[in-house]
């Protein structure tokens, strides 16, 4: 089952018992080297260097450098930065199939394309 499904069960689940909403703890840090096990894509704005959120974008990535790289393809085509900027939104390769032609960065685990 997707995220979807896993939510709506959550959901069915808490209705079930009365409950409005559910809340809970976690002391998770995704960053590098982090295994999504859920996630295949991310849609995230353009984040402040130095934050966790940062260290979110390269979790997915994979690397640091390949932030660095993708945030550079991203300066070098205008795009604005921080919580009124452009967003981004990080699709692994493997889903984007052969009819795919990006017009920026390229790279084996993401691209980087602007459409307006």
């Amino acid at each position: 089952p997707g995220v979807g499904a896993a939510l709506e069960c959550a959901a069915r689940w808490a209705e079930s018992r009365g409950m409005d909403s559910v809340t809970g703890r976690t002391q998770l840090i995704i960053c590098p080297g982090y295994r999504f096990q859920v996630v295949d894509v991310l849609i995230t704005n353009f984040h402040q260097p130095k934050s966790t959120l940062l260290l979110l974008v390269a979790a997915f990535l994979g690397s640091e450098a390949q932030v660095h790289q993708a945030y550079a393809a991203a300066l070098g085509n205008g795009f604005r930065f921080l919580s009124y900027g452009d967003s981004s939104v990080l699709i692994p390769s493997k889903f984007l199939g052969s009819e795919f032609n990006p017009s920026e960065a390229d790279d084996s685990h993401w691209r980087v394309v602007r459409s307006c």
